[in-house]
């Protein structure tokens, strides 16, 4: 057998692997990373024993490998994008990895399960792909490139969006490919009172320091459970409440009076003025120094 030299789930940068998003659920958290590198020779990895499931998703093709479960050793057959599989960590997998690897890890450990079980009113007793690594996840390819794209660059402004996008992959994947009870369907929104208390957070913390899951607990609810009921009682998601909130903050600072564009990107929460330009526009149909222009005392760049 071959010696694991690189833990799966520890980030290790000589393995091409990203730095890594981790969200709270209730009692855990789940982590998200990219493992990507191009060598000239293949990889050992490996996970130690624990209690938590691994999801991988191959974002390019990866030749049949070597993979050891519980100390046996077997091949994964030649995989194909967007080919998704699910190892129990329990099992010790270790792999040969070929030299050109590009796949997404999603690490959800048995607690966060148990959390995002009790968020879908089931019980789940573990994850399984039902065609190993066959399966194919539309869901999961449709999210790839939004997926690419936060980890390449998610900062401190994103953290709702991070938040919202990893807790709704992992509840696709509880949902999907949990082994457990039958799922029971969310109905209805917030509560009047938690409405109010949620939307008073976001607005003000517009930098989005705030994780979703103390907002969310703030309405004694998890994080899952409170996107969906937040979305279905004011129509949009905590995070496109926040960019609209910041819009405001925005569009404040810009009446009547003369404003650096990158100031008020600053204090209206935006990681940049690049950022606020692209939002303000989506959301205004027209950019922040057009605005300043038609209800300002104009504007300045620096």
């Amino acid at each position: 057998m071959i010696a694991p030299r690189h833990p799966v789930n520890a980030f290790v940068e000589e393995a091409g692997v990203t730095a890594g998003l981790t969200v709270k659920t209730r009692r855990c958290a789940v982590s998200l990373t990219r493992l990507q590198r191009s060598a000239d020779e293949g990889i050992a990895i490996a996970a130690p024993p624990e209690e938590a499931h691994i999801v991988v998703y191959q974002v390019r093709p990866h030749p049949s490998h070597l993979l050891w479960l519980d100390g046996a050793a077997g091949h994964t057959g030649d995989i194909q994008r967007s080919g998704t599989n699910i190892l129990d960590l329990r099992a010790a997998p270790t792999a040969l990895l070929g030299p050109k690897v590009d796949s997404l890890h999603l690490r959800i450990p048995k607690t966060a399960l148990e959390d995002l079980a009790a968020d879908a009113d089931r019980s789940i007793d573990g994850l399984h792909a039902p065609d190993g690594w066959s399966t194919l996840d539309p869901m999961m390819s449709r999210l790839e490139p939004l997926i690419v794209e936060v980890l390449k660059r998610a900062g401190p402004a994103e953290r709702l969006l991070v938040d919202h996008l990893i807790l709704s992959l992992s509840s696709h994947v509880a949902d999907t490919y949990g082994v457990g009870g039958a799922v029971k369907t969310h109905k209805g929104g917030l509560a009047p009172w938690q409405v109010k208390r949620a939307k008073e957070m976001i607005a003000s913390d517009l930098a989005a320091e705030t994780p979703l899951v103390e907002i969310a607990a703030a309405c004694g609810l998890s994080a899952a459970h409170f996107a969906r009921a937040f979305k279905a009682s004011t129509g949009l998601t905590p995070h496109g409440w926040l960019q609209a909130c910041r819009v405001d903050r925005a569009r404040a600072l810009l009446d009547g009076r003369s404003a650096r564009i990158s100031c008020v990107a600053s204090e209206s929460g935006f990681s940049d003025q690049s950022h606020m330009s692209r939002v303000f526009k989506r959301e205004m149909g027209m950019s922040p120094s057009a605005y300043s222009r038609l209800h300002g005392a104009g504007t300045r760049f620096q």
